[in-house]
C-alpha cells in the first residue's frame, strides 16, 4: 500500500514497535478491519514518569504511524504533566486520513487503557489504615495531612506541587481543598 509522505517518514523511523513488558499494559482493536494495538508502557513509580513506551500491531501503516506517534508524545513525561490525556489533542494526529481515523481511534483507546491498568495496580497494591484519596498516583490522605502541616501548604496547587495528589485526573481536588479548608 502506498501511505501518504507523513504516514511514510513515521514509518521509516519506527522506534517503538516492539513488545517490551512494562508495568502498564493496554490493548484495543480496530473491528472494522480486525487489527489489533497493544502499548506496554514502564511507569518509573517513583517520580510518576514514563520511561519507556513501546507497541505492537498487527495493523495498516495507519495503525502503526498512529501508535509510533502517541508513544513519542507520551514517552518521557510525567503523568501529572499529561493531564488525562485530552481526547481532541490526541485525535488530531497529523496526516491520518478522515477514513483512518478508526486506527488512531484504536491506538488512542489502547493507550487510555493502559493508563487506566497502571491507575487499576496502583489501587490494588495500596494497603493502608488511611484513606487512598489520589488514585492516579497513590497518595494518601495521611500523607497530605503530613505535608499541608510540615510545609505550611495553603493551595490545592500546592499541595499537587508537593505531593502530586490531584494533579491527574483532578477527581481528588475538591477532598483536598476539604483537607486544606479543615486544617486551618
Amino acid at each position: 500500500m502506498v501511505y501518504p509522505s507523513g504516514i511514510s517518514d513515521i514509518l521509516a523511523g519506527l522506534r517503538n514497535a516492539k513488545p517490551v513488558p512494562g508495568n502498564a499494559v493496554g490493548s484495543d482493536a480496530n473491528f472494522a478491519c480486525g487489527s489489533f494495538v497493544r502499548f506496554q508502557m514502564q511507569i518509573d513509580r517513583s517520580q510518576m514518569v514514563i520511561s519507556s513506551v513501546n507497541f505492537a500491531s498487527n495493523g495498516c501503516g495507519y495503525m502503526l504511524a498512529a501508535a509510533e506517534t502517541l508513544a513519542g508524545e507520551v514517552s518521557g513525561k510525567k503523568l501529572a504533566d499529561l493531564h488525562g490525556l485530552d481526547h481532541e489533542e490526541l485525535s488530531t494526529i497529523g496526516g491520518i486520513a478522515r477514513e483512518r481515523e478508526s486506527c488512531v481511534a484504536a491506538a488512542t483507546a489502547a493507550l487510555r487503557n493502559a493508563f487506566a491498568d497502571f491507575r487499576s495496580r496502583q489501587i490494588e497494591e495500596f494497603r493502608g489504615e488511611k484513606a487512598l484519596i489520589c488514585t492516579c498516583f497513590g497518595v494518601t490522605e495521611e500523607l497530605i495531612e503530613s505535608a499541608i502541616r510540615s510545609s505550611g501548604l495553603r493551595t490545592v496547587d500546592e499541595v499537587s506541587s508537593t505531593t502530586n495528589a490531584g494533579s491527574g485526573c483532578g477527581s481528588c481536588r475538591m477532598l483536598i481543598q476539604e483537607m486544606l479548608d479543615g486544617a486551618d
